[in-house]
């Protein structure tokens, strides 16, 4: 089965990735690492986050036959690139701490074992292992350096890629692993990546809406609405249908009614327009079916007055008008 990548995946194992790196180098200067915990981090198998990230950029961004006619994106290329520069970065550093944590260690201890004191093999080898210090420092800078331009390379793509919903999400909800490694916060990295917050929050919340999950498109909504109430005018709309189809899911027909009354009333014909043509359908089919539920349960249980007003909010309800994007 292949194995479908999207940004998300790149997100996700660099954040990991950072703060790992981070903290192994911390580590290394406190002096208390292990090379068991080097190893662990930088390897070439699928338990090292740093070969994750760097086998995940090649399959996503890099194309293997230039006959195909895609066209990689340059910034991705870039990433791409510098991802794997870090990792054999680290790998230099793997191999010049084993020569000191593990391979000097054995040195020294050939050194003081009578009748190789002055073998002159224990010399060379001694060479070697403090040849590993300088190597070892330069490898961590070069890390650190490329830590900081893949980060900045990886704000960029978010940029290039602000219209998946899916990956803001993922920073919303990540976001204390996010601040880990943008300095500037989550909020003013959607800033950055959106031109304005109400407008990230809004395709959030959108991204929400579309999947099902009413309550948290209501609250990222809600938040849209407190940074900008000019330039996108259809929040309000969208957070009725939010209180609505959440409270019908909650059991509460009555308050279910009212929302879907409100959004009804605020116009539903432009007020879905920051969802796709699809998601715009199945989201007033959804609302058609929760009003026909409320009509049902209502009669059910002798309230009559709540079943005939979902009728008639059903009568009232025609399709909105459908676009494809989200906010402009």
């Amino acid at each position: 089965m292949t194995l479908q990548l999207s940004m998300v995946d790149i997100l996700r194992e660099y954040l990991e990735a950072y703060g790992s790196v981070l903290e192994m180098i911390a580590r290394y200067r406190a002096e208390t690492l292990s090379y068991a915990e080097v190893q662990n981090l930088v390897s070439e198998t699928d338990q090292s986050v740093l070969y994750r990230l760097k086998e995940r950029s090649h399959d996503l961004f890099r194309i293997d036959d230039p006959e195909s006619g895609e066209q990689p994106l340059q910034r991705e290329v870039l990433f791409d690139l510098a991802v794997g520069a870090l990792f054999l970065e680290t790998m230099i550093f793997r191999e010049a701490f084993y020569q000191r944590a593990v391979f000097g260690q054995q040195v020294g201890g050939l050194r003081t074992t009578r009748g190789f004191e002055a073998d002159p093999i224990i010399a060379e080898l001694e060479k070697i292992v403090s040849a590993a210090n300088p190597q070892i420092d330069e490898s961590l800078r070069e890390t650190e350096v490329l830590l900081e331009q893949t980060r900045d390379e990886l704000r960029e793509m978010l940029r290039q890629h602000s219209s998946d919903g899916i990956l803001n999400r993922y920073l919303v909800e990540h976001a204390e692993k996010v601040e880990e490694v943008f300095p500037e916060g989550v909020e003013p990295l959607l800033t950055t990546v959106h031109g304005s917050l109400a407008k990230a929050y809004s395709l959030i919340g959108c991204s929400y809406l579309e999947s099902g999950h009413f309550g948290e498109a209501q609250r990222v909504l809600e938040r849209a609405l407190e940074d900008d109430t000019e330039s996108i005018p259809h929040l309000k709309s969208l957070i009725f249908y939010c209180r609505g189809m959440t409270a019908f899911l909650q059991g509460d027909l009555e308050s279910a009614l009212s929302g879907l009354r409100r959004w009804k009333e605020s116009g539903t014909h432009s007020s879905l327009e920051c969802c796709s043509a699809r998601s715009t359908a199945r989201a007033y089919n959804l609302a058609l079916n929760a009003l026909s539920s409320i009509q049902r349960q209502a009669k059910a249980t002798g309230a009559d007055e709540l079943a005939s007003l979902a009728h008639d909010l059903s009568d009232k309800l025609s399709p909105p008008a459908t676009h494809e994007t989200c906010v402009q």
